[in-house]
Parts: C-alpha cells; structure tokens; sequence
C-alpha cells in the first residue's frame, strides 16, 4: 500500500521527466482550440450579414411589385 508522501514523490519525479512534453502538448491544444474558437466566431460573423442581405432583397423584391 502506497502512502501520501511516496504517491507524492512519484508524482514529483514523473512530472520532472515529462514536464516539456506536457507543455507543448499543453500549448499545442491551447492553439488549436483558439483556432477552433475563431473559425466559430468568423461563421457567427458571417451568417447574421447574409440573413440581413436575403431579408432586405426579399424586401426590395415585394416593394417593387
């Protein structure tokens, strides 16, 4: 049975030896998600414009009639 400080000891030694691997990890997923979030944010943008542009076409078109 394994005890707090030898569970503590051991986490200490794994992260000492896999510290920069998690942190480009880290990072890597960092930008990832970030690009993630500004194609979401560019479509969100992007829809609202083409629904004014139809909405204001349809109502040309029904004026002109």
């Amino acid at each position: 049975m394994w005890n707090r400080q030898q569970v503590k000891e051991q986490a200490k030694q794994i992260m000492k030896r896999n510290y920069w691997k998690m942190f480009v990890v880290t990072l890597i997923a960092g930008i990832l998600s970030a690009d993630y979030v500004t194609v979401i944010q560019t479509v969100q943008d992007f829809v609202p414009d083409v629904v004014l542009r139809l909405r204001q076409n349809i109502w040309k078109k029904y004026n002109d009639v």
